[in-house]
């Protein structure tokens, strides 16, 4: 979808990537606390090492974590 909609502009078509996948974090995240789980984003991890463990492709970026979870006695907060 960003390749099309912002043809022969690689930073527009990242950009929309990075937005999108951000938004679909955020739905996620929504949803499961919706549903009584507790969620957490995580950013300003090794995009390098994430790409390796998961064997992204050269044009695959790792936007976002987000954990999900039921809380436990003694998790924090």
């Amino acid at each position: 979808m960003a390749q099309g909609s912002h043809e022969g502009n690689p930073k527009l078509q990242r950009d929309e990537a990075l937005r999108s996948a951000s938004l679909a974090a955020m739905t996620l995240m929504l949803v499961a606390q919706g549903q009584g789980l507790l969620t957490g984003s995580m950013c300003g991890f090794d995009l390098v090492a994430v790409s390796w463990e998961f064997g992204l492709q050269t044009d695959e970026v790792p936007v976002i974590f987000a954990s999900v979870g039921y809380l436990a006695e003694r998790n924090w907060a």
